[in-house]
């Protein structure tokens, strides 16, 4: 969750051409003050994002679905938006053990709690197209399954 939180709100904490829309909103200014903490702010992203990194490695092995899920989604978002605080060769690391996690998770580790649902299969996917990681082919016809048809099982995936 901590790695989701700092994805999505490190998006804004940069965005220096943000509006002000707290006065008038006939005389909107360009919001500048955000510059002058921007550094800091940067630098604290950047010392969060690599110790929450650091904390999903030593608990990849035991996350459930949704969370690796979450994790290579937030990496990825961190490595492509913001890429000054999250260098993506680690991103592509965290996301390639999140991958490595969903693929047992849907190939027989299953628990009803941990099995992958849609939008986590979603979720993984898409950071792996952001990132450029390649797929296993047998974890990415689960997965495209899931998405597909609400399945893991690929022989009930539409051909």
């Amino acid at each position: 969750i901590g790695l989701w939180a700092l994805a999505k709100t490190s998006r804004r904490a940069f965005d220096i051409t943000a509006k002000d829309t707290t006065k008038d909103t006939t005389t909107t200014t360009t919001t500048t003050s955000i510059l002058s903490t921007s550094l800091k702010a940067r630098a604290l992203v950047t010392n969060l994002s690599a110790a929450l990194s650091r904390r999903f490695i030593s608990v990849c092995d035991s996350s459930d679905a949704r969370g690796a899920a979450t994790a290579a989604w937030a990496v990825a978002s961190l490595a492509t938006a913001q890429p000054a605080c999250m260098d993506r060769a680690v991103a592509v690391t965290l996301c390639g053990r999140a991958m490595r996690r969903l693929d047992r998770l849907s190939s027989g580790e299953r628990k009803k709690e941990s099995a992958v649902n849609p939008q986590d299969a979603a979720n993984a996917l898409w950071a792996c197209a952001k990132l450029r990681v390649v797929v296993d082919v047998t974890c990415a016809k689960a997965l495209v399954g899931v998405v597909a048809n609400g399945t893991d099982d690929p022989s009930k995936i539409d051909k």
